[in-house]
C-alpha cells in the first residue's frame, strides 16, 4: 500500500511540477499576461481526462445498479422453506458409543421426541445435508423401466431427513405423501421427490408409485424405493444458482452419524437451546452441540459475498460519480475564469445572459454526452463480466441504462449550471479591464 500511494503521488505531482518547471515569469509580470488563454492542446487535454472520469463514472453506476437489482430480487427470492422462527443445529455422534446404525436411528428419534416436549416447540426435526450450506450429497440415480448405462445416469442431490421436516420447513407437500412413522428400517424402501426431478423425469405422468434407485454406498436408498411423494423446490445450494432434481430418503433407512437439527418455534428459537441442552444431556452428557444458529442466519450467510460484492461496486461508483462532477464542475469553472474577458465582450456588444448561460452549458454539456455515449459503450463491453454474477435482471438491462444515463445527465447538468450562473453575473466593464 505504501508503494502505491508514492507512486500514485509521484504520477500525480509530475504534471504540475513539469507545468511549473515551464513557468514564464516576464511573461506573468505583464499586463496582458494575467488574461492570455492557454493553448489549444491543454484545453483539449483536460476536456479528455473530464471525458473519461465520466466514461468511468458510467460504467461503474450501471454495474453497481445492476448489482443492486440483483441483491434486491435475491433478497425477495423464496428459498422454498420458512426460516423464520427456526432453530438449526449439528449433532456428530462418535462412533465409539454409536458405531451401528440403529444406534444412530434410535438416538436421533429419541432426541427429536424429546425436543418436541420442549414448551415453546413447535415441531422439530432432522435432515443431513441442510440446505444453503456448503454440504452436498450427489448420486447418480436410476429410474425403474428406464435402462441406462451407468455413464449416461442422471443425477440428484439426496437427503436424509427425519419426520415432520417438510412440515417442519414447512416445504408444501404437492402430491403423496410425507414420511411417517412406518417408514422404519423394516418397511418397504420409500423416497419423495421434488418438483424439478418429477417434471424432468416423469414428464406428463404420475410420479407416484414409480420406483428409482439412488447409487448411494449404502442404506436402504441403495436399491429401488418406491416414489410416495412431490415436494416444493428447495434452494439447497444458494439462492440465484438454477435448481436440481432432489431426492430425500427417510432417515429411519438411511441413519447416519450426524445429523442437522432443526426446530420450529412460537417465538425466538434461540430462547430454547438451553432446555434442548438439557434434553439431549439428559440422553449423552458428553455429545455436545455444534453451530446453532436461526436458520435465517443460514440465508443471510449465503448472501454474505454477493452483499459485499454489491455494496464495493456502490462505493467505487459513489467515488466515480464524485470524480466525475468535481472534474467537470472545476473545468468548467476555470473555462470561465479564463474567458472572462471574451465574456465581457459578448454582453458589451448585446449578448443575453440567457444566451451566456446557453453557451457554458453547451461547451459542458457536450463534453458530458462524449463521456455519456463512450461510458455506455464500455459498460456493452463489460456487460458479460458482471452477467455471472447478476440475479433476476439482465445484464444489458434497458432501464438501467436509461436511467444511469439521466441520473448522471442530470448531475452533470448541476455541475455546468453553477459556473455558467457565474458568467452571466460577469460585469462587462471589469471584464474588458482585463486586457
Amino acid at each position: 500500500m505504501l508503494a502505491v500511494s508514492v507512486f500514485t503521488g509521484i504520477v500525480f505531482g509530475l504534471a504540475p511540477a513539469l507545468h511549473a518547471s515551464r513557468f514564464n515569469l516576464f511573461g506573468s509580470l505583464k499586463e496582458g499576461g494575467r488574461t492570455a488563454t492557454e493553448g489549444t492542446g491543454r484545453s483539449r487535454l483536460r476536456s479528455l481526462l473530464v471525458i473519461s472520469q465520466v466514461c468511468l463514472a458510467v460504467v461503474l453506476l450501471i454495474g453497481a445498479s445492476l448489482l443492486i437489482e440483483s441483491m434486491f430480487h435475491l433478497l425477495h427470492q423464496s428459498p422454498g422453506f420458512d426460516p423464520k422462527g427456526v432453530l438449526a443445529f449439528n449433532l456428530d455422534l462418535p462412533d465409539a458409543r454409536y458405531g451401528k446404525p440403529e444406534q444412530s436411528a434410535d438416538f436421533f428419534k429419541e432426541a427429536l421426541d424429546r425436543i418436541r416436549t420442549v414448551p415453546g416447540v413447535e415441531n422439530a426435526s432432522a435432515a443431513m445435508p441442510l440446505p444453503l450450506t456448503d454440504n452436498s450429497l450427489r448420486t447418480s440415480f436410476q429410474i425403474e423401466g428406464q435402462p441406462m448405462a451407468k455413464s449416461d445416469l442422471p443425477r440428484t442431490q439426496i437427503r436424509a431427513v427425519g419426520l415432520d421436516y417438510f412440515t417442519t420447513m414447512r416445504i408444501p407437500l404437492l402430491a403423496g405423501r410425507e414420511f411417517s412413522q412406518r417408514d422404519d428400517r423394516h418397511a418397504p424402501h420409500v423416497i419423495v421427490i421434488n418438483q424439478t426431478l418429477a417434471r424432468r423425469f416423469f414428464p406428463n405422468e404420475n410420479p407416484l408409485g414409480k420406483h428409482m434407485k439412488p447409487g448411494m454406498s449404502g442404506g436402504k436408498a441403495d436399491s429401488m424405493c418406491e416414489i410416495i411423494g412431490v415436494v416444493g423446490d428447495v434452494k439447497h445450494r444458494n439462492l440465484w444458482q438454477e435448481l436440481d432434481p432432489e431426492s430425500y430418503v427417510p432417515y429411519e433407512q438411511n441413519p447416519i452419524g450426524a445429523m442437522n437439527i432443526v426446530v420450529r418455534s412460537e417465538g425466538d428459537p434461540m430462547l430454547l437451546l438451553p432446555s434442548i441442552r438439557e434434553q439431549l444431556r439428559a440422553l449423552d452428557a458428553e455429545l455436545p452441540i455444534y453451530h446453532a444458529e436461526r436458520l435465517e442466519e443460514y440465508v443471510s450467510a449465503s448472501l454474505a459475498q454477493r452483499r459485499f460484492t454489491s455494496l464495493l461496486c456502490a462505493v467505487f461508483a459513489g467515488a466515480g460519480l464524485l470524480l466525475a462532477v468535481v472534474g467537470l464542475f472545476g473545468m468548467m469553472s476555470y473555462s470561465v475564469a479564463q474567458r472572462t474577458h471574451e465574456i465581457g465582450v459578448r454582453v458589451a456588444v448585446g449578448a443575453e445572459k440567457s444566451d451566456i448561460l446557453r453557451l457554458i452549458l453547451t461547451e459542458g454539456m457536450a463534453i458530458t454526452v462524449a463521456g455519456l455515449g463512450t461510458g455506455l459503450l464500455g459498460a456493452f463491453a463489460v456487460s458479460s463480466i458482471v452477467k455471472s454474477q447478476l440475479f433476476g435482471v439482465s445484464a444489458t438491462d434497458p432501464l438501467t441504462f436509461l436511467g444511469v444515463v439521466l441520473a448522471l445527465a442530470l448531475v452533470a447538468l448541476a455541475a455546468c449550471y453553477l459556473p455558467a450562473r457565474r458568467a452571466m453575473r460577469v460585469d462587462p466593464m471589469v471584464a474588458l479591464r482585463y486586457e
